[in-house]
């Protein structure tokens, strides 16, 4: 489908802004009082929101739109942006992104400073950029995600990572729970056609990229990035574990798309089965199951750019058991 793009926002102190933050990410809750009074201060702050659940967000957002609302700060990980992402796509609505979660994977592919300072160092005056996003389709739906869709182990990753665990262990829930992942997951068939290729090989891992950053501080690839019109794909090594063990250890090397058992390839679109039907991980959340199509919808959602960035200066645009349907962050 293709969708017509809104014209670019200009942001200004008087422009219509909601402060929308997930009280259930790591540090929402604590950090909402602080924004509410800065953001009071100096931003037209015309509502401030704590949503229960994903449906409440979805709606909030769908509110503010209508009554002209169009800067949104939203705080939470990165599944809290993903959910606003869907909302705000292809609307005249920005997304100002605050760094509330545990990996805040695509804070840091903005560029964002995280940590204890993060909040208070955020600028929300611009400049705005379009930036797109990764779309998945299914027998069940259709959705958009910032960052990658994952499959494999990551789907028994995700049914342990629960917020209450990453509250508490913050990055350190990673490491507790990949080894009992790992045994629960099983290699699989992957048949993947693009650009009229066909590609069939058996893998425990497979990664859809849509960022520059996979999972907090790992990059997918270096040529990746939200304006580039591409989806990244490739494969954590073969069915066996030493292909596994050694295509992951090239991933935090940034080496691994140089490696065969990596399968690495690049498209607009991708359409991907496998066998057994896996669940799709997107931005942490689980949704429907393969076989699926991927595609990039361009330029598709607005997002303030240059606020609180690590060395001070504007990012470049270049290269710069619940059911699979259920949220794991609300």
């Amino acid at each position: 489908m293709e969708h017509k793009r809104v014209k670019s926002p200009v942001l200004t102190s008087d422009t219509p802004t909601y402060l929308v933050v997930n009280p259930h990410s790591r540090t929402g809750s604590d950090a909402y009082p602080t924004l509410v009074r800065r953001l009071s201060k100096t931003l037209n702050l015309v509502g401030h929101f704590l949503p229960d659940s994903r449906e409440e967000l979805r709606d909030v957002i769908s509110a503010g739109l209508e009554r002209g609302v169009i800067r949104f700060c939203v705080g939470g990980g990165d599944g809290t942006l993903s959910l606003a992402a869907n909302t705000l796509a292809h609307t005249s609505g920005v997304l100002a992104t605050v760094p509330l979660g545990t990996g805040n994977t695509f804070a840091l592919n903005l560029g964002l400073e995280l940590g204890a300072h993060a909040v208070e160092s955020l600028r929300f005056d611009g400049p705005v950029e379009a930036f797109d996003l990764g779309e998945v389709q299914t027998a069940t739906g259709q959705r958009l995600f910032l960052n990658g869709a994952l499959l494999g182990i990551t789907e028994q990753l995700v049914r342990l990572l629960t917020p209450e665990a990453k509250r508490t262990l913050g990055w350190g829930a990673w490491p507790i729970h990949v080894h009992q992942a790992l045994k629960a997951s099983a290699p699989f068939q992957v048949h993947l056609e693009y650009l009229g290729h066909h590609l069939s090989y058996r893998t425990r891992q497979l990664v859809v990229a849509k960022g520059r950053h996979l999972a907090g501080p790992i990059f997918s690839t270096p040529e990746a990035h939200h304006q580039d019109g591409q989806l990244h794909v490739f494969s954590l090594g073969t069915h066996d574990w030493w292909s596994l063990v050694r295509v992951s250890s090239l991933l935090l090397a940034g080496r691994h798309i140089n490696d065969r058992a990596a399968h690495y390839c690049v498209a607009p679109e991708m359409h991907i089965s496998t066998e057994p039907p896996l669940a799709i991980d997107l931005d942490g959340d689980l949704y429907s199951n393969t076989p699926t199509v991927f595609r990039v919808q361009r330029e598709a959602l607005w997002v303030l750019r240059g606020m609180s960035l690590k060395n001070g200066s504007v990012a470049p645009n270049a290269p710069g058991r619940r059911s699979p349907e259920e949220s794991r962050y609300f």
